[in-house]
């Protein structure tokens, strides 16, 4: 995973981070009338926005781990039922012009950090994908490093 790291560290990669809180959250594990859903994805664009703003684009390769913190880290929450505010938060990137609309990759970690009550902080590590990498195969060790 070198490569990542290096890529991160040349300038080619990004964290973006916003914290969400109670009312703009939304998991796929929320029965909520789709209008709702919108909503809550639209005002975390919107919050998302200024985390963007920095000039830094990403390229047309990009790779993308959202790490999800919880308000009590003895919850073991699934950070893949966030999608839908991940999306949220990644979308504001490509409104801005600083990130591509499909990912090539887009993981979901546990973050074992602890945030504050009534809020969820979301990490994005963005980073650019090296051409013809294949990262499945990088993750689990199948594959010589670049």
């Amino acid at each position: 995973m070198d490569w990542l790291l290096d890529t991160v560290h040349a300038g080619m990669g990004a964290m973006r981070m916003l914290a969400i809180g109670d009312a703009d959250w939304l998991t796929s594990n929320m029965r909520l009338p789709q209008a709702q859903r919108k909503a809550r994805q639209t005002r975390v664009m919107r919050q998302a926005r200024p985390v963007w703003s920095d000039g830094v684009r990403l390229g047309a390769q990009v790779g993308v781990v959202c790490a999800v913190s919880y308000p009590d880290t003895r919850y073991y929450g699934d950070p893949d039922n966030t999608a839908e505010t991940a999306t949220a938060l990644y979308g504001a990137g490509v409104a801005l012009g600083a990130a591509p609309p499909i990912p090539r990759v887009f993981a979901f970690i546990l973050d074992p950090e602890q945030c504050a009550g009534h809020t969820h902080v979301m990490r994005l590590l963005c980073f650019a994908m090296p051409q013809g990498v294949d990262v499945v195969a990088r993750v689990v060790g199948c594959a010589p490093d670049v």
